[in-house]
């Protein structure tokens, strides 16, 4: 889901929102699973679904004009 949401971000040029997102794709990837326990994980999911949140309220991607 990060990984879409960066497409996103990078089609409406809204570079900074990668600083959060990367993190997100990295620590959360399905494919190499890090191994996180403790309360600074379960802090670091509430944090993630709020970055989730306010970049899917604040990006607008451009839509496509057909001529």
């Amino acid at each position: 889901m990060a990984l879409i949401i960066c497409v996103f971000v990078i089609q409406a040029k809204a570079w900074w929102w990668l600083i959060g997102l990367v993190p997100i794709a990295v620590l959360w990837n399905p494919i190499v699973v890090i191994e996180l326990h403790g309360q600074g994980w379960v802090s670091a999911q509430f944090i993630a679904a709020l970055v989730f949140i306010i970049v899917g309220i604040r990006t607008k991607v451009p839509t496509a004009v057909h001529r």
